[in-house]
């Protein structure tokens, strides 16, 4: 047992700096220059070679991947089409 009359905290000031600390960095804006970013996917990509995924459809629509694994384009296509 300790001899103290208050509690034991993690951290004795008041949670109003804490929210204030966060508070701060969720408002400050983020500018990206767009022009300077690097693309995520390979914009390059022919889509050559498309694999259907017969698990993920919309309506009889099948979705078909691009076998690139850079590319990341893949198109929904419904057979019999009209």
């Amino acid at each position: 047992m300790f001899d103290m009359d208050e509690p034991l905290m993690y951290n004795t000031q008041s949670d109003d700096i804490h929210d204030a600390v966060v508070e701060h960095y969720l408002n400050q804006p983020v500018i990206v220059k767009m022009d300077e970013q690097k693309s995520v996917n390979d914009t390059s990509c022919r889509h050559e070679e498309l694999v259907a995924d017969p698990d993920d459809t919309i309506g009889e629509a099948i979705y078909h991947g691009c076998t690139n694994r850079k590319c990341g384009v893949g198109f929904y296509v419904r057979p019999n089409a009209k």
